[in-house]
């Protein structure tokens, strides 16, 4: 998920997780997953207020942004 920079800030971001949280839930999914770049704090936060925990699993963004470590998390729903 990317979000503006603009709208950063406004709370559109826990408005678009509970969006998809709810639309899984209701095609009755029974897990969601996603990874997040180690260094992005405050996206890490968010999904972690909304149920998300990591994993275990890790890697690394495709070239040209091999440099970027990442995590998976995951809601079981």
């Amino acid at each position: 998920m990317w979000v503006a920079p603009e709208a950063r800030g406004t709370g559109i971001s826990n408005v678009l997780v509970k969006a998809v949280i709810q639309w899984a839930r209701e095609r009755g999914f029974l897990r969601l997953v996603l990874d997040v770049a180690d260094d992005n704090a405050p996206a890490i936060e968010l999904y972690a207020r909304h149920g998300f925990e990591p994993t275990g699993v890790r890697g690394v963004l495709a070239e040209p942004r091999s440099h970027i470590m990442e995590h998976e998390r995951a809601l079981d729903l």
